[in-house]
């Protein structure tokens, strides 16, 4: 059987490797798009007694956990006017994004728990929509993107929440396997090269490694 299927493919050889690297360049197009739309997670036993409460909020009270919390910092109170003006332009740009179901601020409910201790700060909860095709990760950059633009003054911003936290975990492990694969990738060509001794043979496993990875994404 696998002198047939080698015989095969030698003679069809030059039509096996055209719809090899046509599949690998397809399975590279496809899964590149999805790895924007990946969040992490899994940080939460759905069995514990804070994931039962969350839910009796959410579905009880409709009043679902924040996902992302912006706090401002200011030089002056939190009521001063041109403070809330900016609580509430922010909060207004993050509520018109796809996404985002709901944004609570301490300048639409003026609740004391939303403001900071020496009343020169208050906060943002921001809950983005789990139906939402957006991922959370993009909506935090759109959000971070809005913050860049407005002119925020002497006020400073900081975010929080298990958004923020993820993004910054997501964005550390990428960081890392980068400097990683930077690393091994060329130590394992040189290594190849001692092994097989030709560029040609220590260059077979590399690609079909790589292919791998590419199909993997698929």
């Amino acid at each position: 059987m696998f002198e047939r299927l080698g015989a095969g493919v030698y003679r069809w050889r030059l039509l096996v490797l055209i719809s090899s690297l046509i599949g690998v360049v397809l399975c590279a197009i496809v899964g590149f798009g999805v790895i924007p739309k990946l969040d992490s997670g899994g940080f939460n036993d759905p069995g514990s007694d804070s994931a039962a409460v969350e839910k009796i909020l959410q579905e009880d009270f409709d009043s679902p956990g924040a996902d992302l919390i912006v706090a401002l910092k200011g030089t002056v109170s939190a009521d001063d006017l041109a403070f809330a003006a900016l609580g509430k332009l922010i909060a207004d740009e993050i509520s018109a994004l796809a996404g985002v179901k709901r944004v609570t601020s301490y300048w639409l409910t003026m609740s004391p728990t939303l403001k900071s201790t020496d009343g020169n700060g208050g906060v943002l909860l921001v809950t983005y929509d789990p139906a939402s095709v957006v991922a959370g990760s993009v909506i935090t950059d759109e959000i971070r993107g809005i913050i860049g633009t407005v002119d925020l003054g002497s006020t400073a911003v900081y975010l929080g929440g298990s958004a923020a936290v993820s993004q910054a975990i997501t964005g550390q492990i990428s960081s890392d396997l980068a400097r990683s694969e930077a690393i091994a990738i060329p130590l394992t060509i040189i290594l190849l090269l001692i092994v097989f001794g030709s560029m040609v043979a220590a260059g077979m496993p590399l690609l079909v490694g790589l292919a791998s990875i590419f199909g993997s994404f698929f």
